[in-house]
């Protein structure tokens, strides 16, 4: 997604051109990585003011707030939506503003670096070794997971637990597992073959508002061409852009 510093309408950058060096969209948010100090916690001047040597970010309360906070004026120039002193992007006009501006409070908006976070799977209650608390600029956090013994595991693994009466008057029950399409057995603990697949589209900005089904079919390659499973995705520009969907595609034979 990308706000053209030209006609400052919203509209899809290609892929190729964010994070090369060169500022394509307005506020800089196809290179966010220039109002971001490389280890910095908290980030909050995050617009991009272009050709700009005095201030070269500015944050989210100064974006359409009737001043020029950026020298050529980037933080003023898409705004469209009369608001008073204070910044659109923190005023109740904000929900009938146009799309740029709701995109660019949203994409400017105060950000916090995700921790990085170490921790060990077997039964140990120790801190992380002083090598990687020595390494520099990295925020660390350490934690330990205690192995769990077989009775607080899950008998089914991925699938339910399932009591099932065979006598009443008897009371006599017996457990069965309850097993989602991709796992089998009698405790859900064989895999099916299967085909994971991560999907990103990318629409053109004519289509923006344009809703897409999408079929995936596995099919093998045999002169039946059997469908061994299929999924449908429902694809809105204006709403999925940025989504990554994640689909497995099962077998139909183990």
């Amino acid at each position: 997604m990308c706000v053209s510093p030209v006609t400052n309408q919203l509209s899809c950058l290609p892929i190729d051109k964010a994070h090369d060096g060169n500022v394509d969209c307005l506020g800089g948010t196809d290179e966010p990585s220039l109002c971001q100090e490389n280890y910095e916690f908290n980030f909050e001047l995050n617009f991009y003011c272009s050709n700009d040597t005095s201030m070269i970010c500015t944050s989210d309360e100064n974006l359409c707030d009737g001043e020029y906070n950026c020298v050529r004026g980037n933080d003023e120039q898409f705004c469209v939506t009369n608001v008073s002193s204070n910044s659109i992007c923190y005023s109740p006009a904000l929900s009938l503003g146009s799309d740029a501006e709701k995109f660019l409070c949203h994409e400017t908006k105060q950000k916090r670096k995700q921790q990085m976070k170490f921790f060990f799977l077997n039964e140990m209650n120790t801190t992380v070794d002083e090598s990687i608390q020595n390494m520099n600029n990295l925020v660390i956090s350490t934690s330990s997971i205690l192995k769990m013994s077989y009775k607080h595991e899950s008998r089914c693994h991925r699938g339910f637990n399932l009591r099932v009466w065979l006598n009443e008057e008897r009371n006599l029950t017996n457990n069965t597992c309850l097993c989602p399409p991709s796992f089998y057995g009698d405790v859900c603990q064989y895999q099916n073959q299967r085909v994971s697949m991560t999907i990103q589209f990318r629409a053109l900005a004519d289509s923006w508002s344009t809703l897409f089904a999408i079929v995936i079919s596995l099919i093998d390659g045999s002169e039946e061409r059997i469908v061994h499973s299929y999924e449908q995705l429902n694809y809105l520009s204006s709403r999925d852009c940025k989504i990554k969907f994640n689909i497995y595609l099962l077998y139909s034979t183990l």
